[in-house]
């Protein structure tokens, strides 16, 4: 997974956990990071395994640190998807 740039301005990240519960107590904690804003989950209502969040660059890149410390969460930027691989539709 590529490290998260520190800069300024915002952007859109997901975080996920292969523990819907991990996840869970996370988004319990939300109100310590007033920064975070949470924009939609994926998964269960009683469990999501992904959440996307708008959040400062260096907020993001502050929790990859923290996640790779602890080994139960992931974060990365949200990419937008792409119907066909850009090389395979310019042949």
């Amino acid at each position: 997974m590529p490290l998260i740039q520190s800069a300024p301005g915002r952007g859109r990240y997901l975080v996920s956990s292969a523990s819907g519960e991990k996840l869970s107590a996370f988004l319990s904690e939300l109100s310590a990071h007033p920064e975070l804003h949470l924009l939609d989950t994926l998964g269960p209502s009683q469990a999501p395994h992904t959440a996307v969040f708008d959040m400062p660059h260096e907020q993001a890149a502050q929790l990859q640190q923290k996640f790779a410390g602890a080994g139960e969460l992931m974060i990365e930027p949200d990419q937008k998807l792409k119907m066909f691989d850009q090389q395979a539709a310019s042949q």
